[in-house]
């Protein structure tokens, strides 16, 4: 019980941090979804699929996003190409925290650039900051501790 109020309390005080940073870059162009922008996002790709009249942005769409739907659930992954046969996820607001926090258990509380290395096997839009941003939660005992580099005598 301890453990789960505790990773509550991780949880939203990593989306309130995650807020105000996005405030500071509030771009159109960041990796970043939000929920209501990723369904969007999965309607507008259904739709450029079907679509016989495609425009420009259509073909940008379909570049990019592919849906993937398994059992009545659409989700946004990048375009499967013939030579692999991994796929990769785009993330959402939602499933952020928990993405990262699924990661640094796979890993073995790894740190901040084997954390990438298992999240970017899998999903597209997580970025370095996300992780880092997730780690600044992490309980502060992983954190190594400074030892002195004088000699004792």
């Amino acid at each position: 019980m301890a453990t789960e109020s505790r990773i509550a309390l991780m949880k939203e005080r990593f989306y309130s941090t995650l807020a105000s940073l996005r405030m500071l870059t509030n771009a159109k162009n960041t990796a970043y979804i939000e929920d209501k922008r990723y369904k969007e996002l999965i309607e507008e790709v259904s739709t450029a699929k079907i679509t016989a009249r495609k425009t420009s942005r259509d073909y940008w769409l379909l570049r990019r996003y592919y849906v993937l739907t398994i059992d009545q659930k659409s989700k946004l992954i990048f375009p499967v190409k013939d030579t692999t046969s991994t796929i990769i996820y785009y993330a959402c607001r939602s499933e952020l925290f928990d993405i990262l926090h699924e990661a640094h258990i796979q890993i073995g509380h790894g740190g901040r650039d084997r954390m990438m290395k298992e999240v970017g096997s899998h999903y597209k839009n997580i970025t370095r900051k996300d992780v880092e941003n997730y780690l600044d939660f992490v309980n502060p005992v992983n954190k190594s501790k400074k030892t002195s580099k004088k000699a004792l005598l």
